[in-house]
C-alpha cells in the first residue's frame, strides 16, 4: 500500500504529508490487531539515523517511516508502531510498558465532562457551593499522573479541575470551585472526588472582553512594524535560511519545536 506521492518529499527530515499520515494509519488498521475503539494519539516522523541524514544528497531514494502511538480502549492497551509508507508495511509493533498512557485526547475532554456532570457525588459537591445549574460549570480534565495510589494503578485517569462561570462569556479559569472529580476514561465513571473548602461564589463576573470594561487605556503610542523590501529569510521545505544561518525546523507532537542541521556560514553547529 505504498503511496506514489512519497517522492514529493525532498529531504529525510521534511514534515509528513497528509497522504503519508493517511497511509500510515491505514497500514496500522489493516494489520488486524486494532479494535474499532482504537485512537491514534500521535503520528510522527520516525527520524532516520544521523549518518543517513548527513549522507543524503538531493535525488537520493527515501525510506519514509512513521511512528504511531495508538490507544486501544477495547483492549485497554497502548501500542508503539512503526510503519514504512515507502514499502507499505508495518516495520515493528510493540506494546508500551505497563502503566504507560498517551496524551489526553480531545474527544476525552468532552467525555470526562459529561461523565462528571452525571455523577451524583459531583452534583452534590456543586450544590453545596450554591451551584444548582451545571450548564456553566467548566471542567478542565488534565492527566492524573502516577502517585503510587493503589486504587489508581493501571487506570486511564484524568483529574477534572472544575470552574464556575456566571454565563458563557466569563473567563473559564476565573473561579475554581474546589471540586476535582477523578474520572476513569476506560470504565467511564468517576472513581473519587477531591474537595477543597466550600468557598462562596464571587459576586462579580470574570470577563476581560472590551464590552465588559468601564474604560480602555489611552496612553499607548502607535506601533508600526514594516519591511518594505520584504523579509530577510527564505524557506525551502523545512529548511530556513537567514543571513549566514541555516536550520531545518519541524514540530513534533510530543517534543514541540525541533531544530535539525543548524549551521553557520556552511559550518555545522548542531545536528538536533
Amino acid at each position: 500500500m505504498a503511496i506514489a506521492d512519497t517522492n514529493r518529499v525532498a529531504h529525510p527530515l521534511d514534515p509528513l504529508t497528509p497522504a503519508e499520515i493517511t497511509t500510515a494509519v491505514a497500514l496500522a488498521r489493516q494489520d488486524g490487531r486494532l479494535s474499532d475503539r482504537a485512537r491514534f494519539a500521535t503520528v510522527a516522523l520516525a527520524e532516520p539515523p544521523k549518518d543517513v541524514v548527513m549522507g543524503f544528497a538531493e535525488g537520493d531514494a527515501l525510506d519514509r517511516r512513521i511512528e504511531l502511538c495508538i490507544l486501544d480502549k477495547e483492549h485497554e492497551s497502548v501500542y508503539e508502531v512503526v510503519v514504512s509508507v515507502t514499502e507499505g508495511a508495518v516495520v515493528s509493533w510493540d506494546t508500551a510498558a505497563p502503566g504507560s498512557q498517551p496524551p489526553v485526547l480531545p474527544e476525552e475532554w468532552d467525555l470526562a465532562e459529561n461523565i462528571a456532570k452525571a455523577d451524583p457525588g459531583f452534583i452534590e459537591a456543586c450544590r453545596k457551593r450554591g451551584i444548582e445549574d451545571l450548564e456553566f460549570v467548566f471542567l478542565d480534565p488534565v492527566s492524573a499522573g502516577n502517585f503510587n495510589i493503589p486504587e489508581e494503578d493501571g487506570r486511564r485517569l484524568v483529574r477534572a479541575v472544575s470552574y464556575w462561570r456566571r454565563d458563557g462569556r466569563d473567563n473559564g479559569y476565573a473561579y475554581p470551585i474546589g471540586v476535582v472529580p477523578v474520572v476513569d476514561l476506560y470504565e467511564e465513571r468517576v472513581i473519587s472526588i477531591l474537595e477543597g473548602p466550600e468557598v462562596p461564589l464571587p459576586p462579580d463576573h470574570g470577563r476581560f472582553d472590551v464590552e465588559s470594561q468601564d474604560s480602555m487605556r489611552d496612553d499607548l503610542k502607535d506601533l508600526q512594524i514594516v519591511q518594505p523590501d520584504g523579509v530577510s529569510f527564505t524557506v525551502d521545505g523545512s529548511e530556513i535560511r537567514w543571513q549566514k544561518w541555516a536550520v531545518r525546523a519541524s514540530m513534533h507532537p510530543r517534543e514541540g519545536l525541533v531544530l535539525h542541521q543548524v549551521s553557520y556560514d556552511g559550518r555545522p553547529v548542531m545536528f538536533r
